[in-house]
């Protein structure tokens, strides 16, 4: 029997790193379950978790124990077959907009209160079918709808980091990030291994930012959207959070492919398998040749001083790894945000419709017809009057928010002046895209981006000696940063997301690096790459691939990884004179509750 310090730190552990203290028995995954449980009970006041523990959990773990007894045997007879998957065993945490059975999916809505389906999301069921313990469901902003873990109806998330060597007025709750703050908060608490949440402008890559995590949002379709509650349908993406990028990958490999309940879904890439097989052998990472994108245009007035001198200091780590690094120019980046928010809301508008008083949310309609044709119930409610009263009962302020604003662009009168242009902006979007990654022809001799060398400012020149040439080639990667800032104290983005409040937009600005890459349907992955040197949070780094190209992003994002968790063993990563960045066990929140900057409270 493993003592609780071993299950502990096992929790805290990668993927691999559980498989292997499972197949050589120093724990066992019933054993995993019950810390996990213990801690999810104990951090309550993080509120990353939405009730309980899922009832099929004690019998997937009891279940996966029961495949290595089997090996452990030598099979054969009607034994369980040996574990398969690394991921047999291992403890994962799944967001609320996920339909799994035993538990109700109310996507932190009052709407969906007690909402209760039979069917399994997809790409749980993937996971499952492999071995994983999933263990409950997580906290989120309502319908996917929030930057920060503040606008559910379970209340806010709260981040386990505390910052450091700041005056004891600036010191308290971080703020966790969103839509898939529990998610997020769950994998750094030291509770799961790993989370399945759902990315539609940033929602995976920014609380994994803010948290110290992996945070991976594949391409549009790879993942399989089936049982997700929908927000934006046509940017709504599966995405995950993990210690590493290897788990990332593994995840993806288990859970990609076709599904006939989802028209969006793709073909599985089989290079991931080849890229997982590599990734376990250790190998010695070097990226000669790879060109790395730098967009100037990202470099925007919100980006904090930390945050660009880590940008800058990790371009410099992707030269170390023989990488090009050139400046590429996006355009339309700046509009994407404002497209993107009239786009989403206005897919929102029209999929929230469902919520109407008769098949979701409160009461119901039924009887005849009134005068004007509408349905009324026994106590003379119409149809309209019982839509009204759940939307207005179920919905939340920012979803509310949200709808009015979906609802007017989508009027006859002014459709052409905000949701048609938003898709202009959108497939400009695209383009700005293909132009870098070469996957569009191009056009007039001009180069893909020597536009931004024009633009180029000191974080730009600051890259080498020589400064950033432009790109007349294509790139392979783009890397920016994933937020413009560390993690925002929870009380004043509380503040700030009052509605009305002249402040509130600013809740919006945390968007602002991540909302281009899903508005072209592209694969994005958040990498943690150090503390900030004036906050003493954690800094993540967001790279872009091209279309279907998940395979090279996760490829190039281990490789970067490496090279950060190098600079982390020397030293670096705290800031100041130990280096800007660098990333080591001694940099992340590994669910150790005395550590100085780790505020989970008993």
């Amino acid at each position: 029997m493993a003592s609780s310090a071993a299950a502990d730190a096992t929790l805290a552990r990668t993927l691999r790193q559980c498989a292997s203290s499972l197949a050589d028995g120093s724990v066992s995954s019933s054993e995993l379950l019950a810390r996990a449980s213990a801690r999810l009970a104990r951090l309550r006041s993080l509120n990353a978790f939405v009730g309980g523990i899922l009832p099929s959990a004690a019998g997937a773990a009891a279940a996966s124990d029961a495949r290595r007894a089997a090996a452990a045997d030598g099979g054969g007879g009607d034994r369980a077959p040996p574990p398969s998957s690394p991921v047999d065993g291992a403890v994962v945490a799944v967001k609320d907009n996920l339909v799994v059975p035993g538990a109700p999916t109310t996507a932190s809505s009052r709407a969906l209160r007690g909402y209760e389906p039979p069917m399994i999301a997809t790409v749980a069921d993937r996971l499952a079918r492999v071995g994983a313990v999933l263990l409950a469901k997580t906290n989120m902003d309502e319908f996917g709808m929030g930057s920060h873990g503040v606008h559910g109806v379970h209340g806010a998330c709260v981040s386990p980091w505390m910052a450091r060597g700041q005056e004891e007025t600036l010191r308290g709750p971080r703020c966790a990030g969103g839509s898939s703050a529990g998610a997020a908060v769950a994998v750094a608490a030291g509770v799961v291994h790993a989370s399945v949440g759902s990315d539609t402008g940033g929602s995976v890559r920014l609380p994994a930012a803010y948290n110290g995590l992996v945070g991976y949002k594949p391409s549009y379709g790879v993942v399989s959207r089936w049982g997700l509650v929908p927000y934006c349908a046509s940017l709504d993406t599966v995405g995950f959070i993990t210690r590493d990028v290897a788990d990332a990958a593994t995840l993806l490999d288990i859970t990609q492919g076709i599904d006939p309940l989802d028209a969006t879904s793709v073909d599985a890439d089989p290079r991931t398998t080849r890229l997982l097989r590599s990734l376990g052998s250790r190998p010695s990472f070097h990226m000669r040749g790879w060109r790395v994108g730098v967009p100037a245009e990202y470099d925007a007035c919100e980006v904090s001083d930390e945050v660009r001198r880590a940008w800058s200091a990790t371009l410099r780590a992707c030269e170390d790894l023989g990488a090009i690094v050139c400046a590429v120019s996006l355009p339309h980046t700046r509009a994407a945000l404002a497209a993107y928010y009239t786009i989403a809301p206005a897919e929102a508008s029209s999929n929230l419709a469902r919520y109407d008083g008769v098949r979701f949310g409160f009461g119901g309609s039924r009887g005849g017809l009134s005068d004007d044709g509408g349905i009324l119930s026994d106590d003379g409610i119409t149809s309209a009057d019982a839509a009204s009263d759940a939307r207005g009962k179920g919905f939340g302020a920012e979803v509310k928010r949200r709808v009015m604003v979906g609802t007017y662009a989508l009027g006859t009168e002014i459709t052409s002046a905000y949701f048609e242009r938003a898709m202009r902006v959108r497939a400009l979007v695209a383009d700005d895209f293909a132009e870098a990654f070469g996957t569009k022809p191009r056009r007039g001799g001009g180069g893909g981006g020597g536009g931004g060398v024009d633009r180029r400012n000191l974080l730009l020149g600051a890259v080498a000696p020589g400064g950033v040439g432009a790109a007349p080639a294509p790139v392979d990667v783009i890397l920016t940063p994933t937020t413009p800032t560390t993690a925002p104290l929870l009380r004043d983005v509380l503040a700030t997301s009052v509605p009305r409040s002249r402040a509130s937009t600013a809740a919006f600005a945390a968007d602002v690096m991540t909302v281009p890459a899903s508005l072209a349907g592209l694969p994005a992955i958040s990498v943690p790459v150090g503390l900030g040197a004036d906050t003493g949070l954690p800094i993540g780094m967001q790279l872009i691939g091209a279309a279907r190209g998940d395979v090279g992003l996760l490829t190039f994002a281990a490789a970067l990884e490496a090279r950060v968790a190098s600079l982390g063993s020397e030293g670096g990563g705290g800031g100041g004179a130990g280096g800007v960045i660098g990333w080591g066990a001694e940099h992340a929140a590994l669910g150790v509750d005395d550590a100085d900057r780790f505020a989970a409270a008993e």
